[in-house]
């Protein structure tokens, strides 16, 4: 089955819930990148009150790595979270048992702009997502993705100093390694970003297909 990317979107936090442009369906799943300049408690909020599994809490700029499997009354909005902002995609298709098609990669840096790991994608058909924190600078504006990479949302926002965070993806039709180049724009601070790999469900027909070869 095909993975779809079905919305994205971006917002500076404490102005409350942004609802989806679109009817989710069931195990949809939500892809999300938070942060702000002092501690929020994101990873909290979204692990605990809103269900959301985190993947990574993040520091230096806080906030967190974090996605959510739509159930059978799915969300009609990402929740605010307070200070700070938060970046999202949406899409369809999604291994609901194991949706990591590679393990979660991480990495950070002290200057410049958030630069996206390698990753090896393991099957055919997967969905790789980029992400990207960055602390102390309102650059949203400036933020440009990867080559390669589509469906870039931006956003800053938070007390102080705003903290700004970044978002893109890019089918992946054939398993192997992708190494993204950094994220463009104007910020240079410290900085945390990520390249996750969403495996593709498997297609009910072709599931049912090799269960009746195999019993022959």
């Amino acid at each position: 089955m095909a993975i779809e990317f079905i919305e994205g979107n971006a917002s500076q936090g404490d102005l409350g819930d942004v609802n989806f442009a679109n009817t989710l369906q069931e195990n949809d799943i939500v892809v999300c990148v938070s942060a702000a300049d002092q501690s929020e408690l994101h990873d909290f909020q979204l692990e605990v009150f809103h269900g959301y599994t985190v993947l990574q809490s993040l520091s230096d700029p806080h906030g967190a790595v974090a996605y959510k499997f739509m159930g059978s009354s799915p969300d009609i909005s990402f929740p605010d979270l307070g200070l700070g902002c938060f970046a999202f995609h949406v899409y369809r298709g999604v291994d609901t048992v194991a949706p990591l098609d590679a393990a979660y990669a991480s990495s950070s840096g002290a200057t410049g702009m958030p630069d996206a790991p390698i990753s090896t994608s393991l099957t055919d058909g997967a969905q790789r997502v980029i992400i990207g924190a960055l602390d102390d600078d309102n650059a949203s504006g400036s933020v440009t993705m990867p080559t390669g990479y589509t469906n870039l949302q931006a956003a800053s926002g938070g007390a102080g100093s705003p903290s700004t965070v970044m978002i893109a993806g890019a089918a992946a039709p054939t398993a192997g390694a992708n190494d993204p180049a950094a994220f463009g724009g104007t910020g240079n601070d410290q900085w945390r970003a990520a390249h996750i790999i969403l495996r593709p469900a498997v297609d009910p027909a072709s599931a049912q297909g090799a269960a009746m070869v195999i019993g022959l």
